[in-house]
Order: C-alpha cells, then structure tokens, then sequence
C-alpha cells in the first residue's frame, strides 16, 4: 500500500500517511481537495487556461530550456554531471556521457530532452534515469492507484491500456498538448525542479479530467504525474468540487528508513501545500455570478 496523504481545504484536517514497507517502489500519494460554488463549466474554463498558459512546448522545433531554469545551480549541475555523480536526471548508458562530452552543455541537454519528448509522442515510450532503461511500467503503476479514476470506468479502462499504444480515446475527441515549467515545491528545502509534461484531457458523465503525464524531470522524482479531477454538484449544478492527485516515485525514499522517515513528512507537506496554492489560486481568478 503506498504512503497516502489526503486534505480537504473546505474541512482542513491533519495529514494521514500509511506507510509502505517497498524500497523498490515508494509511490507517495497525495490527495487535495476543494470545493467551488461555481459550476464545474467555469472551472473547467479556468483550469485549462491556466495549464496552457505561458509554458507550451512545441516538439516539431528544437526544445529550448524555460528562462527561469537558468540559474546557477542548475547550470552548475550541467556543467559537472559525469558517470560517477551527476546532480540531475538523466540515463547512464547514453545521456551522461554524451553530456560530459559536449561542448555546449545546454545545446546537449536540450537534444535529450527533445528526444525524450519525441519518443513519447511517437510510441509512449519513457526513458528511465540511472541505470533504468524504462519508465513506462511505472506510469501504468501509478494509473492503478488513481483510486477516484474508478468513477470514470471508460477513462480508467483507455488509461490503463490503450493509452500507452499510443492510440487515441475512442470516445470524446480530446485536446493534449506539452508544456514545462520550473516547479517551485519547497523553495526553503528544496531547489526548483524542470518538469516537461504532456497535458490531456477527458470528460466523462460528470467528470472532466486533465492527466499530466511527466515526460522528464530533472530531480528528486523518479517518476511522476498528475490528475486533476472537476465534479459537478449533483445537487446544485452551480457548484464543484475539485480533486488534485499527485503520485510520486522519490529517489530519496529508496535510502535508508531514517532517511526515509524524515523525507516523507516534509515531502507530503510540500506537495499538499503546493496542490492548496494550486487550487486557492483558481477561487481567486474565477468570477462569481
């Protein structure tokens, strides 16, 4: 059972984690929710604007880095990455030594990156980091734990399977599309964190779903993603609720069980903060009627 952390801000409670006893695979995952008294219509509307606002990314053109990844740490990372210590994520067979090589770091980090991006749209296929060839088996682990997706059967059922052949929805036509950012989870413990995602979205009865699929990251996140979930009020159509899943596979919880204890806690009560912002954010752009 993976460690489990659900909040509701409407009834804000303490944190609840269960512990899981697997080294090899500690999905963390964090639950947030919020309810709206605006129709899910509207926050449908603004969800999607604000996950394709600023950040898109166009993969038929070479990938360029955002301008806020271009601080010193981050460049500092490139810059000494080699087989035996390298400071971001990358593959040791081929990413590595192809960037301890290159001249121009950034240019080589880019090209990986924008092969990563293609490979995945071409096949769904998901490079791993280190010495793990793959990630795309760990992706299909973590669809199984979207505990709230089993109130969307025909979405569970195409994410679980035909998804990953990289064959399209054979109900509602749906929109996708990539974006990166520089996420800021912990910025007194932690340093921002380069996610490059595809977005896509469903709906479903009275669900609308956005699933983001974390292409590449390049720290502390094995694998990742994250679903964003708007229900209509069954009883007042004028009003929503909003669930933010996130499931994570952190390097830091593959150490030690102290290392591990510790990291846990704080890890749980970055992301519950972050996913809080995330939806506090959207009550205060929305206008009411």
């Amino acid at each position: 059972m993976p460690a489990l952390a659900e909040i509701s801000i409407d009834e804000p409670r303490s944190s609840t984690i269960n512990s899981s006893d697997s080294f090899e695979e500690p999905f963390l995952v964090t639950k947030t929710t919020k309810k709206f008294a605006v129709s899910a219509e509207l926050i449908y509307s603004q969800m999607k604007s604000r996950l394709k606002s600023g950040q898109l990314v166009d993969i038929k053109d070479k990938y360029v880095l955002p301008p806020d990844f271009f601080e010193e740490s981050q460049q500092e990372a490139l810059r000494r990455c080699n087989l035996e210590k390298c400071l971001i994520k990358l593959s040791s067979s081929n990413e590595i030594p192809n960037l301890k090589n290159a001249k121009n770091k950034i240019e080589a980090y880019q090209a990986m990156i924008l092969k990563r991006l293609r490979d995945y749209a071409d096949s769904k296929q998901l490079m791993g980091y280190e010495d793990r060839k793959s990630n795309s088996p760990f992706y299909r682990k973590m669809v199984n734990l979207l505990a709230t997706l089993e109130k969307s059967p025909s979405t569970m059922r195409y994410l679980k399977s035909d998804f990953w052949k990289g064959l399209r929805n054979p109900g509602q036509p749906v929109d996708s599309w990539y974006r990166h950012e520089m996420v800021n989870i912990a910025p007194d413990q932690m340093q921002p964190i380069l996610r490059v995602s595809e977005d896509t979205e469903y709906f479903e009865g009275e669900r609308k779903l956005f699933l983001e699929v974390h292409i590449y990251t390049n720290h502390y996140f094995d694998s990742s993603l994250t679903l964003y979930e708007i229900v209509s009020d069954r009883k007042k159509k004028s009003a929503s609720e909003v669930i933010v899943t996130d499931i994570m596979e952190i390097d830091e919880l593959k150490k030690t069980a102290l290392i591990r204890a510790m990291f846990t806690g704080k890890m749980v009560k970055a992301v519950t903060t972050y996913q809080t912002n995330f939806l506090e954010s959207l009550d205060s752009n929305i206008k009411k009627p």
